[in-house]
């Protein structure tokens, strides 16, 4: 009898290897062998002064069944860094980046920058473990414009370290979501507050920070780690802002955020944006994340107006209006949006001017006190002959002023109220001046825990359970 068996063929594993194990200059003589951190996957070479390192012939080791791209043998251009990459048999990759220096200059050194510049300068990327570091505050003065290239990384030595742009010059730092744009401070303190930050005080239509990070800045607790001055513009897009012993980003004066979309701004001590007006941050929307932050909510601290027609974006957050709002231009609020108010402050809407509150009913708008107690504020006070509307809205922890409620409507005014929540008033849920009633239509509000009645018509001094 003859027997037969089968062996099941096992599947090759592809091997994952791929470094450089050896890289050789051989086009001079003796060949030069460079120096390969593999921790760092960087190559150097250093090459007498005069050598001219624009056409350098390579031998390259490398792992088994991988490949290398540029390839070894090939002539290349070595004036500037040189990225190669490694394939594995399984298709992987790594990037080895070779660098040539010239007189024992080293490229991992960081180049320190200290003082001020007063024309046009653009910080490179050295690839470097850390490019550049600045020592105290370095002033950008003139009409000068600093440039920062995208994968740049700065080191600021102490509390004090931060970059100052003057009136008339300019930064424009726009990084890469692979190659980032990063500050921090220095090696030996990871602690937030371990540098100070930026202070920029022009206003220049090139003043743009894109792709960038902000580690452990904010050294100043009063402060931001980005402060605007004056009349200073920004454009801020999908930057991060991580780590302030104060605020995030601080506007002062008639400062203004141009844009500002896609950023993360997290572990701050207090506000994630702290402004002196609400027309300083009008561009802030719903694209950014704040998280983490002490005190999370957009601070505007006084009692803070508005000069033309504008639109308040919903944010994950609410806004703190600790002095109060007032306007008289047309306001639209979006659905979702909470605003919070200070201690017995109003929201009025003056002669000349309205305000959309239009929520649904997922999306309410949000009209409460900074601390959650009854009567805390005053109220929104109504006093203009223009068309207002709140519908799928809360209006919550107000009425602080007896006479008033937490809604006030003036004289014979046209608004609208539907499905509202009157809440929490330590007086009435709203009063109005209007003895006819006929400008205010109202379908569907209703009225919890307003200890003085529902709504007051002070004409007549009576008490009604509805408008």
């Amino acid at each position: 009898m003859v027997s037969t068996s089968c062996k099941k063929d096992k599947k090759e594993t592809k091997s994952s290897e791929k470094k450089v194990l050896t890289f050789q200059f051989i086009s001079v003589t003796p060949a030069v062998t460079a120096t390969i951190n593999e921790a760092t996957k960087s190559i150097v070479a250093d090459f007498p002064v005069g050598t001219n390192v624009a056409n350098m012939i390579t031998g390259i080791g490398i792992s088994d069944k991988a490949t290398i791209n540029p390839a070894s043998g090939v002539a290349q251009n070595f004036t500037n860094p040189i990225n190669y990459t490694v394939t594995a048999e399984d298709g992987s990759t790594v990037v080895y980046t070779a660098t040539v220096t010239i007189g024992g200059a080293s490229p991992l050194d960081p180049q320190t920058l200290s003082g001020s510049m007063s024309t046009n300068q653009t910080l490179v990327n050295r690839s470097a473990g850390i490019d550049y570091i600045i020592d105290g505050t370095f002033t950008i003065s003139g009409n000068a414009l600093l440039t920062i290239e995208p994968g740049v990384k700065i080191l600021f030595t102490g509390v004090d370290g931060g970059i100052t742009v003057k009136q008339n010059a300019g930064l424009k730092m726009v990084g890469t979501a692979a190659d980032p744009i990063i500050f921090s401070g220095p090696i030996n303190n990871p602690n937030i507050g371990s540098w100070y930050g930026f202070e920029i005080n022009s206003n220049r239509a090139d003043n743009e920070f894109s792709y960038v990070q902000f580690i452990n800045g904010g050294s100043n607790d009063i402060y931001s780690v980005i402060n605007l001055w004056g009349d200073a513009k920004l454009k801020i897009s999908n930057c991060t802002i991580s780590g302030s012993l104060g605020n995030g980003v601080g506007l002062d004066g008639a400062s203004k955020l141009t844009t500002f979309t896609g950023n993360t701004i997290e572990k701050c001590l207090k506000n994630p944006v702290y402004a002196y007006s609400f027309e300083s941050i009008m561009a802030i929307n719903a694209t950014n994340i704040f998280t983490n932050n002490t005190l999370n909510f957009i601070h505007i601290p006084g009692n803070t107006g508005i000069e033309y027609d504008a639109t308040m974006n919903a944010l994950s957050i609410p806004y703190y209006f600790e002095g109060g709002l007032s306007f008289n231009i047309a306001l639209t609020i979006q659905e979702g949006t909470t605003l919070a108010f200070g201690s017995s402050t109003y929201l009025s809407v003056n002669d000349g001017g309205k305000i959309i509150a239009n929520g649904t009913p997922t999306k309410r708008i949000t009209f409460t006190g900074y601390s959650k107690d009854p009567g805390y504020w005053n109220c929104i006070w109504i006093e203009t002959s223009l068309a207002c509307k709140f519908e799928n809205c809360d209006i919550e922890y107000g009425g602080k002023n007896t006479n008033y409620g937490a809604l006030y409507i003036y004289d014979t005014p046209l608004i609208t109220l539907t499905n509202n929540t009157f809440k929490f008033s330590t007086s009435y849920g709203a009063s109005r001046m209007d003895n006819t009633n006929t400008g205010i239509t109202a379908i569907g509000n209703t009225f919890n825990n307003c200890v003085s009645g529902n709504v007051y018509n002070r004409n007549v001094a009576s008490i009604s359970a509805n408008f």
